[in-house]
């Protein structure tokens, strides 16, 4: 497990060193390796990948990082720390979740939503079902799903 911060960081020089062929995966992981392996809660897996998202935008576009969510606080209040910024100059770099859509159509769209107003921007799907049929059926719902959504909101570049 890494801080927002330090993966974003990670993801500022990779990019810059990559000659801007850096792509950033995330995820969110599972109980098993968070709370066995980095001895750290698994609660809010989706609220912490939402503001991870947030603070990783914050990063790349240069700013200073200055986040208070309900995963995050930073720099963290009553401290001497004070928003800071990576030292590299702004990226624009493709971030993709490693992450499943499952439930009702409302609950997809819920999470759209959300990934949409993080700053998400590609959405690759792989429709579950048992025949190909179904597989296709689900991968049209989930496409006029994103399309409700309209059009993306501009990012920083």
């Amino acid at each position: 497990m890494r801080t927002a911060t330090t993966v974003e960081g990670s993801g500022v020089t990779l990019a810059h060193l990559s000659g801007g062929r850096f792509l950033l995966g995330l995820g969110v992981s599972g109980p098993q390796v968070m709370e066995g392996l980095h001895g750290v809660p698994f609660g809010h897996p989706l609220a912490r990948m939402r503001e991870t998202v947030q603070v990783v935008r914050s990063v790349f576009a240069g700013e200073k990082v200055c986040f208070s969510g309900s995963q995050y606080r930073i720099p963290l209040p009553g401290g001497d720390g004070r928003p800071l910024r990576v030292a590299l100059p702004p990226v624009s770099v493709p971030v993709y979740l490693a992450t499943t859509l499952i439930g009702t159509e409302e609950m997809v769209r819920d999470r759209l939503a959300t990934w949409r107003e993080a700053g998400v921007d590609t959405v690759r799907l792989y429709p579950a079902g048992a025949t190909l049929a179904a597989r296709l059926d689900n991968l049209g719902r989930a496409i006029d799903l994103v399309r409700a959504l309209g059009p993306a909101p501009s990012l920083p570049p």
